[in-house]
């Protein structure tokens, strides 16, 4: 026997009277669309996700691209500091003259069998030369960046090119 006796409507369809006992649950006997998802809410909510998943995953790029140039820079810099060392070590030692230090794929080349010591990554191509005076001149390229730098600049100019278009390192 029915303790309870609800009227009820689902969505477009006609009014239906339902016995319910006590140890019922009204809501999920009612309507089981009601506790589900639609599709599209679904697709509402996996848009969104989309769209802030790829707005976050440019600007990561971006910030990720601008941390590489900053640290290329500071190799650059770290470089020439460390050819200007080895430079006044050598007039210190006697033994000054004209320096180039050659990178080919990583690996650093010196005629004499000198070295620079810095810290950092090792770019993957490039040249320093340091003249008579102690001015350095470089041109390094890590794959994205070349960085330049004549024997009268101080700074060093940091430019998205080509291996080809940094210097000939041929």
């Amino acid at each position: 026997m029915c303790k309870k006796v609800i009227k009820i409507k689902l969505y477009n369809t006609k009014n239906r009277l339902k016995c319910y006992n006590e140890s019922d649950n009204i809501l999920r006997s009612v309507d089981m669309r009601r506790e589900g998802f639609r599709l599209y809410a679904i697709l509402r909510v996996l848009g969104i996700s989309g769209l802030i998943i790829g707005i976050t995953g440019f600007l990561l790029l971006n910030i990720i691209d601008k941390i590489r140039k900053k640290s290329f820079t500071d190799i650059s810099y770290g470089i020439v500091s460390a050819a200007e060392y080895k430079y006044a070590y050598d007039v210190l030692t006697g033994s000054s003259g004209e320096m180039i230090f050659k990178f080919d794929d990583e690996e650093e080349f010196n005629e004499e069998g000198k070295t620079l010591d810095y810290k950092g990554d090792k770019p993957k191509y490039g040249i320093i030369k340091v003249n008579n005076i102690g001015q350095v001149f470089i041109a390094l390229y890590d794959g994205k960046y070349c960085s330049t730098k004549d024997f009268e600049e101080a700074d060093i100019t940091i430019t998205k090119k080509r291996k080809k278009d940094c210097y000939d390192f041929e």
